[in-house]
């Protein structure tokens, strides 16, 4: 996918950086009792997500939706990715017996191959409204491979040594203090390149949600550049030449930020 398009899910030119005012909450079609209502409006404190797809969902309550990629992580088959978040609220009308959950969407980041670090093995990631609620620009360097990832003054990957020997699929996430937020269970592929088992994010500690909204998109931005590691052939010299010399790097960037 040529990086001047835009993500393609279907809302995200009415949730996109002229979020400095957020599009109206809209009616969940379904209108649950007060229990479920509360229960949909207030997130566990340190979920288990999962990243289904392009969705982003608590083990624990599938039915209800997170955050949204615009393409599948877990396929690596586009060069930009935007996450949508799924915020909620109740409405209580007098007379109504019942509260209705209302939703919006807020597209808060995009991520995409920072093209000029080495190999483009970099992310950069731009945050798509207030900086209230989002960071401007933040950027994760990788290490040696796809598990290993600074993303200065917010988080760092780590795998361990018996982790690594055994092939092992679990990942920790730490903040700069080095206190662990978050072990991740690495996507399963069969040998056709399908997802067996979708990635995972356990939450270990209790993040303000601007930090857990970076968390979640660093950690979608990991997946994708695991994918490419396991589903395709590196890039060549030249290829990687080829998109340095084709970057818009003057003048209009994806996003309308230059």
């Amino acid at each position: 996918m040529d990086a001047e398009h835009p993500p393609s899910y279907d809302t995200l030119g009415s949730a996109s950086a002229g979020s400095q005012h957020p599009p109206d909450y809209q009616h969940e079609p379904a209108t649950p009792s007060q229990n479920n209502s509360q229960v949909a409006t207030k997130p566990e404190e340190c979920p288990t997500l999962v990243l289904d797809g392009c969705l982003i969902f608590s083990r624990l309550n599938q039915g209800r939706l997170l955050y949204e990629v615009s393409n599948p992580p877990c396929e690596a088959s586009t060069s930009i990715y935007g996450v949508e978040k799924i915020r909620y609220r109740i409405q209580e009308a007098a007379g109504e017996r019942e509260a209705k959950i209302r939703s919006r969407r807020d597209h808060i980041y995009d991520f995409k191959s920072n093209y000029f670090s080495l190999g483009m093995r970099g992310v950069s990631i731009i945050g798509k409204g207030s900086s209230k609620r989002v960071f401007p620009k933040v950027y994760m360097s990788r290490g040696l491979s796809s598990s290993s990832f600074n993303i200065a003054g917010h988080f760092k990957t780590e795998q361990s040594i018996k982790n690594r020997v055994q092939h092992g699929s679990e990942i920790s996430w730490k903040s700069k203090d080095g206190t662990l937020v978050a072990v991740e269970t690495k996507v399963e592929y069969d040998k056709e390149g399908r997802v067996l088992e979708p990635p995972r994010l356990e939450i270990k500690t209790m993040l303000e949600e601007k930090e857990l909204d970076l968390l979640v998109t660093c950690w979608c931005a990991r997946v994708w550049k695991h994918a490419k590691d396991e589903l395709y052939e590196p890039m060549s010299w030249k290829e990687i030449k080829g998109c340095i010399e084709n970057h818009p790097s003057r003048g209009r960037v994806y996003g309308g930020l230059s």
